[in-house]
């Protein structure tokens, strides 16, 4: 009896690390794929888009002009402060998901980089809520950002791995 409950034990050991290690793998690969995919079309693409513009990857992005505002008092880092959002749409183009949590979006004023803003009564900071794109699916997640009223905006949207960076500001 001894020896049959250890068996079992070993099985369900192994069978949870085996489970275990493909999971810890999927979004490595998944990261990967997106990079090198985005390598390709990041070869035919400008330096530098103006708001509004679509950047034409295999996951197209949009970003709607910046948009001022007050945050809210429970916002963070700070409640009351002039801060920015921008709204980004993704166009998954490509016959795989593609997890949004997987890019950096960085905001600057007047080329200093932005903290981000989190501020639920403005809906802003929503985007790991977007989660994976499925394959031929556009969904819009709006980022937020510190930074004084009236600055110069620029978005940098890149890859994780640092392989592709697109730029976005207020003109060509």
């Amino acid at each position: 009896m001894k020896k049959t409950a250890i068996a079992a034990l070993l099985l369900t050991i192994g069978i949870t690390t085996t489970a275990c290690a493909e999971t810890a793998d999927k979004p490595a690969d998944q990261a990967q794929d997106q990079a090198s995919t985005a390598e390709n079309a990041a070869e035919k693409q400008p330096d530098e888009f103006a708001f509004g513009d679509t950047y034409d990857g295999p996951v197209k992005t949009t970003i709607a002009p910046p948009e001022e505002f007050t945050t809210s008092q429970y916002a963070q880092p700070a409640g009351n402060e002039p801060a920015w959002k921008i709204a980004v749409t993704f166009e998954n183009t490509t016959d795989q998901p593609f997890n949004i949590a997987l890019l950096n979006v960085d905001g600057y004023s007047n080329d200093n980089k932005n903290k981000d803003v989190f501020d639920h009564a403005q809906e802003v900071g929503d985007a790991m809520e977007t989660g994976e794109l499925a394959p031929g699916t556009t969904a819009t997640a709006t980022y937020g950002f510190t930074g004084e009223p009236g600055a110069a905006r620029k978005v940098t949207i890149s890859s994780m791995d640092g392989s592709t960076t697109v730029t976005f500001t207020g003109s060509k």
